[in-house]
């Protein structure tokens, strides 16, 4: 992917590239993110071959520059943030003022792949499909502070929290003075308290 003046160029194959302005790459993606299954409906005289590189190649850019800020929003690398998402939850009447968030992951189902080695992979036998599930953690005002990394069905809720480093951080953010006192975040019987 490339970056023109005022446009992106999305590298299809060697020699071959699709080019759209940025806003025009942004208004393809926010309309297939609302109606997923419907290229038909996007068609402003575009082919889908083109719908589907440019909505794919923003998205990979959108990653590309933003990813860590997806992962964990910056501000939480603060206690106070942290303390003060506690606090709002506390003055609600719930989590005795030390919950900052909660987190789940979520499933994704999908149709089966054609390849066998591929669809047990994806297989989850709790769903009875497959699809692949990620992990986020909303703050007590709603906001979605973090969205881990993708993975397979069969990887479970716990072994997603160990694998995204969010327990380093929580430590690295309470490690500064240990005399503060701990904040938690909520989530189902999958997660143990650590």
């Amino acid at each position: 992917m490339l970056l023109g003046e005022g446009e992106l160029r999305f590298e299809a194959s060697p020699g071959h590239c699709y080019v759209a302005s940025p806003k025009k790459a942004l208004y393809f993606l926010c309309r297939r993110l609302v109606y997923p299954s419907r290229y038909y409906s996007l068609s402003i005289g575009r082919g889908h071959s083109w719908m589907s590189h440019v909505t794919n190649g923003t998205v990979a850019l959108l990653i590309e520059y933003f990813g860590e800020m997806i992962k964990w929003w910056p501000p939480l690398n603060d206690y106070n943030t942290l303390r003060r998402y506690a606090t709002k939850l506390g003055e609600a009447g719930h989590g005795q003022g030390r919950v900052f968030g909660f987190i789940d992951g979520t499933f994704n189902e999908f149709c089966r792949p054609r390849d066998y080695d591929i669809q047990r992979a994806t297989y989850s036998g709790y769903y009875c499909a497959n699809g692949q599930k990620f992990q986020c953690i909303t703050a007590t005002d709603g906001l979605v502070v973090s969205v881990g990394d993708v993975h397979f069905a069969p990887v479970n809720d716990w072994q997603a929290y160990e694998e995204s480093g969010v327990v380093a951080r929580l430590c690295d953010i309470h490690s500064d003075d240990p005399n503060r006192p701990l904040l938690f975040m909520y989530g189902d019987s999958a997660y143990q308290a650590t």
